[in-house]
């Protein structure tokens, strides 16, 4: 009885363990997809610093679409500050706070794939015990034991 309360707390916290690091890789997709979005912000930004008004440059809209775009104001721009709150800032001002946000997602990320290999690295250490206690499982089953389900 006490292997099989063993082997239920084991399963279970290889399952927590496995669950956590699934919502981690979720997070760390989303962080690299934010990453994604803000790098051509920035660098849009950064193509507008110099130009002059109303001069055509290509304008991203994301991964796989670009607009040509007259930009009547070049140096003035809306920039979200969050809780969907746009306020004006020169091109200057927007690129450091576009800058920063990204110094900060990129820190975010950094975390959150330390967090996911370090999950990993758990999981592989206790795959062999796990492989252990499904043979005992197994064996016990052919002798006509069966553990309670988790």
């Amino acid at each position: 009885m006490a292997e099989s309360t063993q082997y239920q707390q084991f399963l279970m916290y290889a399952y927590d363990l496995q669950v956590q690091l699934q919502n981690s890789r979720n997070a760390l997709n989303q962080t690299d997809t934010m990453l994604e979005g803000i790098s051509i912000t920035y660098s849009v930004i950064k193509e507008l610093l110099g130009k002059s008004a109303n001069q055509e440059i290509i304008l991203p809209l994301g991964s796989y679409a670009a607009l040509k775009a007259k930009i009547p104001d070049p140096n003035t721009m809306l920039i979200s500050i969050g809780q969907k709150t746009l306020v004006e800032r020169d091109s200057k001002h927007a690129l450091e706070f576009i800058r920063k946000k990204r110094e900060d997602l990129q820190k975010q990320r950094d975390a959150l794939k330390k967090q996911v290999d370090e999950l990993q690295e758990k999981l592989s250490a206790i795959e062999p015990q796990i492989q252990q206690l499904q043979q005992m499982y197994q064996a016990q089953q052919q002798q006509g034991f069966t553990p309670p389900k988790p």
